[in-house]
C-alpha cells in the first residue's frame, strides 16, 4: 500500500498544471559503517531554493514510509539535517544506527501535489551472518517467452539487514524490479533482488553476474539452463 501511495503521488505531481519538477537521486546504494555519517543527495533541474517545501521520507524493513525530516524544521539537527543549494538538497544522518538501514526518498511539496525521488538504499554495517546463503534463479530450459522479458532473481537468505546487489550483463542494462523483503520469526531477512532482460539475450546464453560486497564471497555466475 505504501509503494502504491508513492507511485500515485508521482503521477499526480506530473499532471499538476504549470509544474514540472523531477527529482533525481544519484546514489542507488549508500553503505555506511555503524556510528558513521550518511549524506544522501537529491537534485533537480528546477529551482529547489524554497527549503520549506523539501522533506525526506524513510522506509525501513517491513515498515511504511514515514517523514523523518522536514527541511524547514530546525529541530534535532544534531541527528538529521538538510544541506541545500539552488538545484540540490542533501539529507545528513549522523551517528547512524544499524536499524536505520532502509530506503530514503527526497520529496517536494508543490502545494496541491507531491513529487518524490526514486530513493537511495542506505545499508548500515555488515548484513551477513554464518547462516547466510545466496541463490540465483532464472527461467527454466522448458520455458518460452520470445516476446517477453526473462525475469531473474537473486535470493539472499539469513541476513540481518539490507544487502547491495549489482548486476553485470555484457551489453545489457537490466531493468531493476522492486526489492522484496520477507522477515522470519527469528528476525532474519530474506531479500529478493530481481531484474528483467530481453528473452533473446537470455536464450543466447549470456553470462549474468550478481555481485555483492567484496567482504562476502557470494557472487555467482548464471547462464542459460541446459
Amino acid at each position: 500500500m505504501s509503494i502504491m501511495f508513492l507511485a500515485k503521488s508521482l503521477v499526480v505531481s506530473s499532471l499538476a498544471l504549470g509544474v514540472q519538477l523531477h527529482l533525481y537521486q544519484p546514489q542507488r546504494f549508500l553503505v555506511v559503517e555503524v556510528g558513521g555519517t550518511a549524506e544522501i543527495h537529491c537534485s533537480s533541474r528546477e529551482d529547489m531554493e524554497g527549503r520549506q517545501y523539501v522533506l525526506w521520507y524513510g522506509r525501513r524493513a517491513g515498515k511504511a514510509p514515514t517523514c523523518i525530516k522536514d527541511c524547514a524544521d530546525d529541530k534535532n539537527v544534531s541527528k538529521f539535517s538538510c544541506k541545500r543549494q539552488t538545484h540540490s538538497t542533501s539529507l545528513v544522518i549522523r551517528d547512524i544506527k544499524r536499524n536505520e538501514s532502509g530506503i530514503y526518498y527526497c520529496a517536494y511539496d508543490l502545494g496541491s501535489s507531491w513529487t518524490f525521488g526514486k530513493g537511495t538504499t542506505v545499508i548500515v554495517g555488515d548484513s551477513f551472518t554464518d547462516s547466510s546463503s545466496v541463490l540465483l534463479l532464472g527461467p527454466g530450459a522448458g520455458e518460452k517467452g520470445a516476446t517477453e522479458p526473462a525475469h531473474l532473481a537473486c535470493v539472499i537468505r539469513g541476513v540481518s539487514n539490507l544487502v547491495q546487489v549489482s548486476w553485470h550483463i555484457p551489453g545489457e542494462e537490466p531493468a531493476q524490479r522492486l526489492l522484496r523483503l520477507l522477515e522470519a520469526s527469528d528476525g532474519s531477512l530474506t531479500l529478493i533482488h530481481g531484474i528483467s532482460i530481453p528473452w533473446a539475450s537470455w536464450a543466447s546464453g549470456v553470462m549474468v553476474v550478481a555481485e555483492m560486497p567484496p567482504s562476502v564471497p557470494l557472487s555467482r555466475d548464471l547462464s542459460l539452463p541446459v
